[in-house]
């Protein structure tokens, strides 16, 4: 099953052709083979640096960062179910979503 949470638009910025061009898209949290995570910031200069998981608002897991803007984790340890997601970005920014574990 694939359960995909997108926080914002995304956007496409280019910039001259002296210049790099670089692609923004909207930060998401996408389930793969419903036991694998793979979260994205949605910029490539804003890394991963902390994953909270909620179980009916308690914390039941905290993550530590990839440090990249695209993260995997394995939650193949965890109880199937429902759970709240919250990310934190080096630049302080926070997004957020759900995800079912089956």
């Amino acid at each position: 099953m694939l359960v995909m949470l997108c926080a914002a638009p995304s956007t496409n910025v280019s910039k001259s052709s002296s210049m790099i061009a670089e692609e923004f898209f909207a930060p998401s949290i996408v389930m793969l083979d419903d036991l694998i995570m793979t979260i994205q910031s949605g910029n490539p200069s804003d890394t991963i640096s902390e994953v909270k998981i909620f179980d009916d608002g308690t914390l039941v897991r905290t993550i530590a960062g990839c440090g990249s803007s695209s993260c995997n984790y394995d939650l193949s340890n965890m109880t199937l179910g429902d759970y709240s997601v919250e990310v934190t970005l080096n630049t302080g920014g926070k997004f957020n979503g759900t995800i079912t574990l089956e």
